[in-house]
C-alpha cells in the first residue's frame, strides 16, 4: 500500500503533465500561427523577469547547455529572445526577452489562464478553494526544494 507521500506524488505527477498538454493543445487550437511549444513558453516565462545566462536557464530546466542552446535558437530566429555577450566574460551569454517576446508571452499567458479558468469553472466553490490551497502548498514545497531549482553558479 502506497504511503500518503507516494499517493500525493502520484497525483501530482498524473495531473501536471496532463494539464500542461491540455493548455498547449488549447493554445495551438486557438491560435495555430503562434506555433510555440510548452518548453518555449516556459523559457519566455523565465526570461520575463531578470535576464539569465544560457547556463542558468539550462540548470533551471535540468538540461545541458547545448540542449538549451538548440531550444533558444528558434526563439532567437523569431525575434523573441536576444543573446548578448557578457562584457567581462565573453564565454557568458545573457538572454533577454525582446518586446516581441514580451508581447507574445503576455498573449500566451492570458490565453493559458483563460484555459485553466475554463477547466476549473465546473468545480464547486469548495473544490476551487481546495485546488487553490493545494497549489499554494505545492508552490511553497517547490520553493523549498533544492532539486527543483539548482543553485546558480558564479560562472553562469
Amino acid at each position: 500500500m502506497p504511503s500518503k507521500s507516494q499517493e500525493c506524488s502520484q497525483s501530482v505527477w498524473a495531473v501536471l503533465p496532463t494539464l500542461m498538454r491540455t493548455i498547449a493543445a488549447h493554445l495551438r487550437q486557438q491560435e495555430p500561427r503562434l506555433d510555440v511549444t510548452m518548453w518555449q513558453i516556459m523559457v519566455l516565462k523565465w526570461l520575463k523577469g531578470d535576464p539569465l545566462t544560457v547556463g542558468q536557464l539550462a540548470r533551471k530546466f535540468l538540461v545541458s547547455t547545448p540542449t538549451m542552446t538548440r531550444l533558444l535558437d528558434s526563439l532567437v530566429e523569431r525575434g523573441l529572445v536576444e543573446r548578448h555577450e557578457d562584457q567581462e566574460d565573453r564565454r557568458r551569454v545573457w538572454l533577454f526577452l525582446t518586446r516581441k517576446g514580451e508581447d507574445l508571452f503576455q498573449e500566451l499567458d492570458r490565453r493559458a489562464l483563460r484555459c485553466v479558468e475554463d477547466i476549473v469553472a465546473g468545480l464547486a466553490a469548495d473544490e476551487k478553494e481546495k485546488v487553490a490551497a493545494a497549489m499554494d502548498i505545492l508552490q511553497k514545497a517547490l520553493h523549498g526544494s533544492a532539486r527543483t531549482e539548482p543553485q546558480r553558479s558564479s560562472h553562469g
